[in-house]
């Protein structure tokens, strides 16, 4: 996820030069970026990779510091984008994988909004938990007969389990 957002934020890329003529063609438009899943995750990594809170980024630089010093929104276009600096920078995750960690999810609070299912997988998946559920599969597999023991179990509407 880190290494596409950083792909899409790199100045060669045709997104970057898009958003770029689009931005520059209209001074008072912000950037909305959002993603569903492992898109959700680049979407938050390309808005932390692209913005910097609006209460350090200095407006006093920007051709049109009139408009940008009107802007109320957490984050905005770092000078370090290459985007026009200054604009108001979003980002929202449909039901993304854990990318941040703690501090990093403090520092991004008001750039990122997470939309998650409540039994969605993909949000809860961690490598603690895939590798839980990796050793979990090798046990089963190692065990003879268990795998088969739990799946005759395992009642699933529709479908009928064959006894051997």
């Amino acid at each position: 996820m880190y290494q596409s957002a950083v792909n899409l934020a790199s100045r060669q890329s045709a997104v970057h030069q898009g958003l770029f003529t689009a931005l520059d063609s209209n001074p008072g438009y912000g950037l909305v970026v959002c993603g569903h899943s492992l898109g959700g995750g680049v979407a938050a990594a390309f808005a932390i990779l692209n913005s910097t809170p609006s209460s350090s980024f200095n407006h006093k630089d920007l051709d049109h510091a009139e408009t940008a010093e009107t802007i109320d929104t957490p984050f905005v276009t770092s000078v370090a984008s290459g985007l026009p600096p200054g604009r108001p920078i979003h980002a929202y995750a449909y039901g993304p994988p854990a990318l941040a960690s703690p501090d990093l999810a403090r520092y991004a609070q008001g750039l990122i909004t997470s939309v998650v299912l409540n039994k969605d997988i993909v949000p809860c998946l961690s490598l603690g938990v895939l590798r839980d559920l990796k050793n979990i599969a090798l046990t089963l597999h190692e065990e003879d007969k268990v795998a088969e023991e739990i799946i005759g179990r395992v009642s699933i509407p529709g479908i009928t389990s064959q006894s051997s």
